[in-house]
């Protein structure tokens, strides 16, 4: 069903909902998942309802679709979908429709099954409010428009529950479609007039302009807030009918009036015109995407003390240049001192493909400014994510293969191994990464095992590792598993007294009767003990430790 795609998209979530809560729901349907990454607010960590699901095989990620799509998860109907970072570029727009006037009883499963039967379905969704009540309105995005068009068809005018209002169905329009069409399918009657003589011209003299092209209903010239004796030379003309606004425009506009050159146009209201732009602004950058394909380049690393002038005249030489732009450092950067870990870049776009591919084959691993240079295509954010998913997907072929019948895991990055405590910074380049060693077929059971048993220790992978990394990893599997039980405040200062004994003492607490007695003897310590029984040079974390001790000793 999902043609061998692993990962899976969960939307419309509950924002109770968690990791844990999405492996229970997918144990529930016999399929065990290897990873879920919920989205989370940057700001507040909270969840944003929505996830994505590595599953195990193609097979397994079917099977979730097919049980659990459009299932009610702590109130709210899921969404899923196959997984794809390019999602909304792919998106056709004139596939969508809108439907009003849902019944409250006809739920999200429901639309969803009913509109599969005019064609293929990317995606269905039914919004509520705060309440968890449905609003009536349901959108259906279809794969192709011939199935959009269809379901228009049948779907209009439909009494879809015996005595319910009839269906609403039209095609989806964005809201800046949506906002034009508001404000022109009536035509306009209002006139913006702009280069009129700021001195001596009045309401009267524009009235005897405009008034033999139609009824005038109001003129209105803007005042000059510096001098409110001129006009601002603009003005507002207002007509009865629509026909008599046109007809002016199209005759006065470039007509000049004591040198002034009149420029006439419809007035268009603040929504209208932010729509406008935003469109013209999405335009133009499309435009742009498309005249630069292929001949912007992306230059990395830069030096601090090198420019654009620097580096046009190293890159001129290959033909002619159009842009070229360096981004400076981030004022905070440059507050933190950081500029000398920072790789600045530079973007480089060329009149031809022809020049900029003669640009990469020439510069890119170059040795330039005392370093090697990456010289690249430049790339948008959706084709950047594009290439990383085939990098996955090439690296886990080629770990299927070495596994043989094995089935390769499907995460991004490897999480085969024990979780233990990231470095502060992971330093990034942009030069092809090797692939991942391989891991041992016994550490996918590991995973399983960590997965559903807290209490569980790869021992194994305790061999391996340095001391430090050991109480790294023990740390984190305690800190867990306490703050579960009393509480994230006092679980750091129990874990701590539980990291001074022995690896052999830590391996014992993972037990679930054991833990909770030395938590509760823990705890007494820490309300009982008093600065007094302190000895020289000891601080109370090793008073509490020493207290143990001398009572499992005892």
């Amino acid at each position: 069903a999902t043609g061998g795609q692993t990962i899976l998209y969960w939307g419309n979530m509950d924002k109770s909902v968690n990791e844990k809560t999405i492996i229970e729901t997918c144990k529930a349907v016999k399929v065990s998942v290897g990873f879920a990454k919920l989205f989370r607010n940057k700001d507040t960590l909270e969840s944003i309802g929505s996830a994505i699901v590595f599953c195990l095989s193609g097979i397994d990620a079917g099977i979730i679709l097919k049980e659990l799509n459009n299932k009610e998860l702590n109130g709210k109907p899921l969404r899923i979908m196959p997984y794809d970072p390019s999602f909304k570029s792919s998106i056709n727009p004139n596939a969508s429709i809108v439907i009003y006037h849902l019944p409250p009883c006809f739920k999200q499963k429901n639309l969803y099954d009913k509109c599969s039967e005019f064609g293929s379905v990317k995606s269905c969704y039914i919004p509520q409010d705060e309440k968890g009540q449905q609003l009536g309105i349901g959108f259906v995005m279809f794969a192709t428009e011939s199935s959009k068009d269809v379901a228009i068809e049948k779907l209009h005018n439909m009494v879809i529950v015996e005595g319910s209002t009839p269906l609403k169905v039209y095609p989806y329009f964005s809201k800046t479609e949506r906002v034009i069409h508001k404000y022109t399918k009536g035509g306009y009657n209002n006139l913006y007039v702009k280069g009129i003589p700021k001195d001596q011209f009045t309401e009267e003299d524009l009235t005897k302009l405009f008034s033999p092209h139609g009824e005038v209903i109001s003129i209105v010239i803007n005042k000059d807030k510096a001098n409110p004796k001129l006009n601002s030379g603009t003005a507002f003309v207002c007509f009865k009918k629509n026909e008599d606004a046109a007809n002016a425009k199209a005759a006065l506009n470039g007509v000049v009036i004591d040198g002034c050159k009149l420029s006439i146009d419809r007035h268009y209201k603040k929504a209208e015109l932010e729509a406008l732009r935003e469109a013209k602004k999405l335009k133009s950058k499309e435009d742009f995407h498309s005249f630069c394909e292929e001949k912007n380049l992306y230059v990395k690393p830069i030096p601090k003390k090198i420019g654009e002038k620097e580096l046009k005249e190293e890159f001129s030489k290959f033909g002619t240049i159009i842009a070229i732009k360096v981004p400076p450092l981030e004022p905070k950067a440059k507050l933190m001192k950081m500029s000398k870990k920072i790789r600045r870049f530079g973007l480089i776009c060329f009149n031809t493909k022809e020049e900029a591919k003669s640009a990469i084959q020439a510069m890119d691993g170059k040795l330039l400014w005392g370093r090697p240079i990456r010289v690249k295509y430049s790339q948008n954010k959706e084709e950047r994510a594009r290439e990383k998913q085939k990098l996955y997907e090439s690296r886990f072929d080629m770990e299927q293969k070495a596994l043989g019948t094995l089935p390769a895991p499907p995460y991004p990055f490897p999480l085969l191994i024990p979780p233990i405590r990231p470095p502060a910074s992971i330093p990034k380049s942009d030069f092809p990464i090797p692939p991942m060693p391989l891991p041992p077929p016994e550490s996918i059971v590991e995973v399983q095992k960590e997965l559903e048993n807290p209490y569980y220790v790869d021992k194994k992978h305790l061999l391996k590792i340095s001391q430090e990394e050991k109480l790294s990893y023990l740390g984190d599997k305690l800190f867990t598993i306490i703050s579960e039980k009393e509480g994230a405040s006092i679980a750091g200062k129990i874990t701590g007294m539980f990291l001074e004994l022995g690896i052999d003492d830590i391996l014992n607490l993972f037990d679930e009767v054991k833990i909770t007695e030395k938590i509760a003897e823990a705890k007494l310590v820490l309300e009982t003990v008093s600065y007094t029984h302190l000895r020289a040079h000891e601080t109370l974390r090793y008073l509490v430790c020493r207290l143990l001790l001398e009572k499992k000793n005892n």
